[in-house]
């Protein structure tokens, strides 16, 4: 474990399957006693700044309506997990 801070670390890892990925995980103490991941960064792709990439694009598509924003996310949960549903019966 590569420590960046007192309450912050970062955990290395490497998936081999038929090729090999390198997984980050970027974790922080929280009320001094549990930690917490913030982000996971798979072969140098922050899923944290993918995440806010996206929402700031969609933001911007509806001139900062952020109740737009909101039922475009809870549309698209709702989609995957009918998804999930439909293709194994349970997740």
């Amino acid at each position: 474990m590569n420590s960046t801070s007192k309450c912050n670390s970062i955990i290395k890892t490497r998936v081999y399957t038929n090729e090999t990925y390198v997984i980050v995980y970027r974790i922080r103490c929280v009320r001094g006693a549990a930690w917490k991941v913030y982000d996971v960064v798979i072969d140098g792709v922050s899923l944290l700044k993918q995440y806010s990439r996206n929402f700031r694009d969609m933001l911007d598509a509806n001139a900062g309506d952020v109740d737009k924003l909101i039922l475009r996310m809870k549309n698209l949960t709702s989609h995957c997990y009918q998804r999930l549903y439909n293709k194994s019966g349970v997740i």
